[in-house]
């Protein structure tokens, strides 16, 4: 089963390179592949892999302050609806930004 999911998230994208790179990468089963400058593909499960792309988005600005966001791009491959939730799933403990 194929699907694309598209995500605004509250990053730079060096930044969100740095944790993929970081902490999911490293505490993780995931086998990541970078494919190309902001590009990479995810393994898991055997078979099913995620091809992941970003890009800048126009910032976020709110009164003088202005957040950076880019769009992120999931295009999963082989993969079936439960292994797509537990791969947010964990995705989210890693790129979740927010207050306490």
């Amino acid at each position: 089963m194929k699907r694309k999911i598209e995500l605004e998230m509250g990053y730079t994208c060096k930044e969100f390179t740095k944790s993929l790179q970081g902490q999911f990468t490293s505490q993780t089963d995931f086998r990541i592949h970078q494919l190309a400058e902001n590009h990479w593909q995810i393994q898991f499960d055997q078979e099913a892999t995620v091809d992941l792309k970003i890009h800048p988005a126009a910032p976020r600005k709110i009164g003088m302050l202005t957040l950076p966001v880019i769009k992120a791009s999931f295009q999963f491959s082989h993969t079936k609806d439960h292994q797509q939730t537990q791969f947010f799933s964990t995705f989210s403990k890693y790129f979740h930004k927010g207050g306490g």
